[in-house]
């Protein structure tokens, strides 16, 4: 009876953590694609650039991309501002600034997470591009000599409309 017992516990508790561990994975969509890319030390070095490839099959579909920011408590900025230039083949396509807040109204922080935040950027919506092929987003920080410590990695999501 004990051993029957202790049986049923470890099922139990495995069938716990395979939901749990499947609360914690992004469920994709169809045509929706995630890369991550991490920062050594969680800090985004001054000057430093992060690559992201964008593979654009359909090009006359409109696609959609976020930048996910994930943060931990070292980060001490309520904002954080960046550029992006999309390029492909080497030609620039498009090229803009965004800003973003992390704190809501009552200066708390947004995003999805306790000691590591997680937040979505929206860099652009339903945008048409000109040609198929595998564009480059070149993502930085407009400041060239102050590192931002608590960035531990920068992921991009695209997905077709």
């Amino acid at each position: 009876m004990r051993r029957l017992t202790h049986t049923i516990v470890n099922l139990g508790l495995f069938v716990l953590c395979l939901i749990l561990f499947d609360s914690c994975v992004y469920h994709q969509l169809k045509d929706e694609n995630f890369t991550f890319k991490q920062l050594p030390n969680a800090r985004w070095e001054a000057g430093q650039s992060v690559f992201f490839d964008m593979l654009v099959e359909a090009y006359q579909q409109p696609y959609s991309c976020d930048l996910i920011l994930r943060h931990n408590n070292d980060y001490k900025y309520t904002r954080i501002k960046f550029i992006y230039d999309i390029s492909l083949n080497g030609d620039l396509v498009e090229t803009d600034t965004v800003t973003q807040s992390l704190v809501n109204e009552h200066n708390q922080w947004i995003g999805n997470g306790i000691s590591l935040r997680e937040v979505p950027i929206c860099l652009f919506r339903k945008k048409r591009m000109n040609r198929a092929g595998v564009y480059t987003v070149k993502l930085r920080t407009p400041l060239h000599n102050v590192p931002l410590p608590g960035v531990e990695s920068i992921g991009l999501r695209i997905w077709k409309e």
